[in-house]
């Protein structure tokens, strides 16, 4: 892991923990409607406040349509995390991604200890059990995608 990556994370985990209130934290979502003006009541996950954590960094959060989605220079989405945090696709999926997190696990203090967690090992943990999503590659996910939109065609 590179110096850059740990001390981004490092910088975000810190902001998670004493400028975000568990109220104000929801992984499921880059940000809720209203985020980008701050209006009350709304919500965003660890790469949405990242946005908040680093305002001059050029990490964004871009409005396509009416949900927020994570922007970084050419980047859109864990492509932008994982090159504005200089970290693989795959760490980015299991820091960031909803689906990462068991049901129970989904909550800030959680996410800032998986943070953490790899910024001292500088990995993620991989092992059965602790990463609960599949493994697969950006090429698996476009082949699955690719498959499901054809698949209603017959």
């Amino acid at each position: 892991m590179t110096a850059k990556a740990k001390e981004r994370l490092t910088i975000l985990s810190d902001f998670l923990q004493n400028e975000v209130k568990p109220r104000w934290f929801h992984l499921a979502s880059w940000a809720t409607e209203g985020f980008i003006e701050r209006k009350c009541g709304t919500t965003a996950c660890a790469a949405g406040w990242a946005t908040v954590a680093f305002p001059r960094q050029g990490l964004k959060l871009a409005l396509v349509g009416k949900a927020h989605e994570l922007s970084y220079k050419d980047n859109m989405g864990f492509h932008a995390a994982a090159a504005f945090f200089d970290i693989d696709y795959l760490t980015a999926i299991y820091l960031f991604a909803f689906s990462a997190y068991l049901p129970e696990r989904r909550s800030k203090s959680y996410v800032i200890r998986r943070i953490r967690e790899v910024v001292k090992t500088g990995m993620f943990s991989g092992t059965p059990g602790r990463f609960p999503v599949q493994k697969w590659t950006e090429q698996d996910y476009d082949d699955k995608n690719s498959k499901n939109q054809t698949d209603h065609l017959g």
